[in-house]
């Protein structure tokens, strides 16, 4: 991702005009080169963009090869800031593809959205402050509110499904579950990025 933050600031001064932009210019198109070198390790043989090269983490990611709906972000605006400059957004288009293929879920994803009652969104779990206080105690009697989105986004889109990124995938299936789009479960043996989740067990970890 660091890769990714400076090119960031280059291309904001070649966006802006700033004096020398042609030299800043010819640095994002050096990094974009470096980025998308496939000897590198960037991304994934699906075209995921990997967490970072490296698989050693201590981070929210827990494992390099895992990505989240952030690093999908930048992907699609890395793509954005080379299509104005060379003029072709078909990197673009292919990052939005690879981003609703693998990031969205499905309805198979998602198939007990139409069950969900907006008076009653959740469950309320307290937060604790260490992580052997895990796991923390559903209290179904603590009032947690209306949800006030829900029925005008089924109204405008038709379906109750959501159309937005899951926040965390196992792109290379390291641990297993082989959650992948469209199926549940498939174990060790599935190919391919399959959707995971982790939570903060409190404030230390």
């Amino acid at each position: 991702m660091n890769s990714m933050l400076t090119i960031a600031l280059i291309a904001c001064a070649v966006m802006a005009g700033a004096n020398g932009a042609g030299v800043y210019t010819q640095r994002f198109l050096q990094q974009y080169g470096k980025i998308h070198n496939a000897s590198n390790g960037y991304f994934s043989k699906e075209g995921i963009p990997y967490h970072s090269v490296e698989t050693l983490m201590v981070e929210a990611p827990d494992h390099g090869h895992e990505t989240t709906s952030e690093a999908y972000s930048y992907y699609i605006w890395l793509e954005a800031m080379h299509g104005a400059i060379t003029k072709d957004f078909s990197s673009f288009n292919t990052a939005w593809d690879v981003m609703e293929k693998y990031m969205i879920p499905g309805h198979a994803d998602q198939p007990t959205n139409s069950f969900y009652h907006a008076d009653k969104p959740a469950t309320y779990a307290g937060e604790l402050d260490r992580p052997e206080n895990y796991p923390s105690q559903q209290e179904s009697g603590v009032p947690v509110g209306h949800d006030p989105l829900y029925q005008e986004l089924v109204t405008a889109y038709g379906t109750a499904d959501v159309y937005g990124m899951h926040w965390l995938q196992d792109v290379d299936n390291i641990y297993g579950f082989g959650n992948a789009p469209g199926v549940c479960e498939a174990g060790p043996g599935q190919a391919g990025p399959s959707m995971i989740n982790t939570f903060q067990r409190g404030p230390q970890e």
